[in-house]
């Protein structure tokens, strides 16, 4: 497929910016190549119609939004003594359908191979993932035991620096350099606490996604992510989140240099980030292209539309496009010779 460059022939030129997307996780297990977390509790009878309702009353998919309100008026009903429990029975069957939608949909710690993940990210100054699960997480912690200190997500003790991120650029002794990680669109590792503040629930391991789920139970914390929506819905959550809103309005509008783009179609419910991360001097542009069954054709028409999308944004800027499946590319190990 002459459209596509090999990785090797690009790989020295993309160290600035990496963009994970969705494809990145089904490429590491298949088993995220899931529904909305929405379908996969309603398939499983997990929401009563009347709850089901609520998402439809709201005109919204997202876990997250229809969470983030009830909590917020139990609360309300708590602080007014208001004794009310409708809304907390509903609260409670829509947390625990979640946990069960992500428990089902998650990959197991013990089946994904780390290694190439990190060893690819490192390459990168910053790496963007927008997908709510603990892949990159993982990652990041399997890097740090070989490398030391080089991954940093910019929290301390759970806790986001916002006016310090910029300080965790420098690497610390035994790195090169530091690869700074940022979650968009949150992550399952992110919650909002009762104090309404955003906060990393730190674990390790395997450890780490019941650990998520048992902080969930607690009541504690809500889920901070972002799966599902239109892009104003997913702008929407963002505003209503400090660590969100500082990562797009501060963070990404920061970064510099050639982007680098894996498993990320683009769609148009993900607008407001393209808006962000492909900038008018942006220089060069690489997006990994998923070929399955795909014709030559089909590529072609593929790689049209991607292109088509980062000219809105950057007109001069060069896009080249690689086999998602070329070794050492993300999970691809180099061939040996």
């Amino acid at each position: 497929m002459s459209r596509l460059i090999p990785w090797d022939q690009i790989k020295d030129q993309y160290s600035d910016v990496l963009v994970l997307g969705n494809g990145a996780s089904v490429a590491a297990a298949k088993g995220f190549k899931y529904q909305s977390l929405l379908e996969v509790a309603k398939e499983n009878g997990w929401l009563s119609q009347n709850v089901s309702e609520v998402f439809d009353h709201l005109r919204t998919d997202d876990f997250e939004l229809v969470l983030n309100l009830l909590w917020h008026t139990f609360r309300i009903n708590q602080a007014l003594e208001v004794t009310e429990n409708r809304s907390t029975i509903t609260y409670h069957e829509i947390k625990e359908a979640l946990i069960r939608s992500v428990q089902k949909a998650h990959a197991s710690y013990e089946k994904i191979n780390l290694s190439p993940m990190w060893e690819f990210m490192y390459r990168f100054r910053t790496v963007v993932s927008l997908n709510y699960d603990l892949l990159v997480y993982w990652a990041m912690l399997a890097g740090n035991d070989s490398l030391g200190r080089c991954f940093k997500d910019c929290f301390l003790k759970g806790e986001f620096l916002y006016d310090e991120w910029e300080d965790f650029r420098a690497p610390i002794t035994e790195c090169d350099h530091s690869t700074l990680v940022f979650y968009p669109h949150g992550n399952l590792c992110l919650a909002t606490n009762g104090s309404n503040s955003d906060m990393k629930i730190i674990a390790h391991g395997d450890n780490l996604l019941e650990t998520v789920l048992d902080t969930w139970r607690s009541n504690e914390a809500i889920p901070l992510f972002v799966s599902e929506g239109t892009s104003r819905q997913k702008k929407e959550a963002i505003g209503r989140s400090r660590y969100l809103n500082t990562i797009y309005n501060y963070v990404l509008p920061t970064l510099k240099g050639n982007v680098l783009i894996y498993g990320w179609s683009m769609s148009e419910n993900d607008e407001h980030l393209i808006r962000r991360l492909i900038k008018p001097k942006t220089q060069a542009v690489a997006i990994s292209v998923h070929i399955g069954d795909k014709t030559d054709r089909d590529v072609e028409k593929t790689c049209k539309l991607l292109e088509l999308k980062i000219h809105k944004y950057s007109p001069e800027a060069t896009v080249t496009f690689f086999n998602a499946g070329d070794p050492g590319c993300w999970i691809h190990t180099p061939r040996r010779n």
